[in-house]
């Protein structure tokens, strides 16, 4: 269906190209200043009505179904991880990590006890939308990426 959606918007000027993933979910590559909110909010709606959503990242528009986000993956590894390692995980819990750039991230970063946002990133811009569990790095780039790792791995020993 969402592959139809995207094929009846073959030769708008916003609209690049589409194809699927892999048959899990669909995305296009766009001009996002061709393409309005009107546009999109319409895009959105009409993926709401199968049960999907529409999340637009830059140059990307992405159309996802139900269950399908990071944090749902997140989730099913730290069940898996906890179904594996039982006794060792209820005496000695790990800390749940998370790092993200676009607003596609915030659910993880909600879910995470500890997170980081690279500076000069969409989300460090809506820092209004950041849980207070987030951490913005204070330098973007790759030296934002090594201070995320620094401070995980600080994390990771315990020093926190």
């Amino acid at each position: 269906m969402e592959d139809r959606l995207l094929a009846t918007l073959a030769g708008q000027p916003w609209l690049l190209r589409f194809a699927n993933a892999d048959d899990v979910f669909s995305y296009a590559i766009v001009d996002p200043h061709l393409l309005d909110d009107g546009q999109f909010a319409t895009l959105a709606a009409q993926c709401a009505k199968i049960g999907w959503r529409a999340t637009l990242q830059g140059r990307k528009l992405y159309l996802l179904p139900p269950g399908l986000d990071k944090n749902a993956a997140a989730d099913y590894l730290w069940e898996r991880l906890a179904d594996g390692e039982g006794q060792r995980l209820a005496a000695a819990r790990p800390l749940r990590l998370a790092a993200g750039d676009t607003p596609f991230d915030l659910e993880l970063l909600r879910a995470a006890e500890v997170a980081w946002v690279p500076a000069g990133s969409r989300l460090a811009a809506s820092a209004d939308q950041l849980p207070p569990t987030a951490r913005v790095t204070p330098l973007p780039g790759h030296q934002g990426a090594a201070h995320i790792v620094g401070e995980w791995a600080a994390c990771v020993a315990g020093v926190r």
